[in-house]
């Protein structure tokens, strides 16, 4: 009976030391990973957020190494110094009905540390898109639709830019009070249908013509300026007459 007893006291020592290690090893890993997630790093240029089981928290975090509560925080990294986006393509259709797409437009924008809290707070985490892309491809729009494509392409094409920083400049002021800054907008000629551009390349070509001939209708009365004609052979003859009776 007595080694019966000692046995089964022996197995629950080593169940209890493989149960205790088991949670040590457990502990360890949990340590660990509580430890990597709390660590983040902000890269300059940027600031960190944090929303703390889904509440956005309201200390920011500058660059460097930051600590924060693992598993229930998360955090959100925001440019705040100027950076440059390339819109996707936009497609809008001119008050004549002809589609065009603009293509690679370019905007460069700054946030305000300030106020990205409550920009957060109103507008979401995407901020920019809320604010300043999705503004621009809607004036875009505006304005295709306001217009010709003879105007959009052509006469009245470098007033789009003017029109579009005119109508952003007005949505930041009332949303977003300097706490967004547009450094500056590039909007490339839109690409229009084949047809139509050819339609343009002719026309160039033809006023590349009348211009060349022109300037060298301007060229040859320049020429002629410098050179007077020569007199008839009944002039010559006259005036030699004339110098014979002076002679005399």
């Amino acid at each position: 009976m007595g080694g019966s007893s000692g046995s089964s006291s022996s197995s629950y020592s080593v169940t209890c030391i493989l149960f205790s290690g088991i949670i040590f090893v457990a502990a360890i890993f949990i340590g660990i990973a509580a430890l990597v997630n709390s660590i983040h790093r902000v890269q300059e240029g940027n600031i960190a957020v944090y929303f703390t089981n889904g509440a956005l928290m309201p200390e920011i975090g500058g660059p460097g190494i930051h600590l924060s509560t693992p598993f229930v925080t998360t955090i959100l990294q925001v440019t705040i110094r100027p950076e440059t986006r390339y819109l996707n393509a936009l497609k809008c259709t001119t008050s004549d009905g002809v589609v065009n797409v603009f293509r690679d437009i370019q905007v460069i924008s700054s946030l305000n540390k300030e106020k990205i809290f409550d920009l957060i707070l109103s507008f979401g985490n995407d901020i920019k898109q809320v604010l300043v892309y999705d503004r621009i491809s809607e004036g875009i729009q505006s304005f295709c639709a306001n217009h010709s494509i003879d105007e959009v392409y052509n006469t009245k094409f470098i007033e789009i830019e003017e029109s579009v920083k005119a109508s952003l400049n007005i949505s930041i002021d009332k949303f977003a009070q300097d706490a967004i800054i547009i450094w500056n907008l590039f909007i490339p000629k839109p690409e229009i249908p084949p047809a139509i551009a050819a339609n343009y390349r002719e026309v160039k070509i033809e006023w590349t013509k009348q211009l060349v001939a022109q300037q060298k209708q301007k060229t040859e009365r320049i020429q002629e300026g410098n050179h007077p004609p020569e007199c008839c052979p009944g002039c010559r003859e006259r005036e030699g007459n004339g110098q014979l009776i002076q002679a005399r």
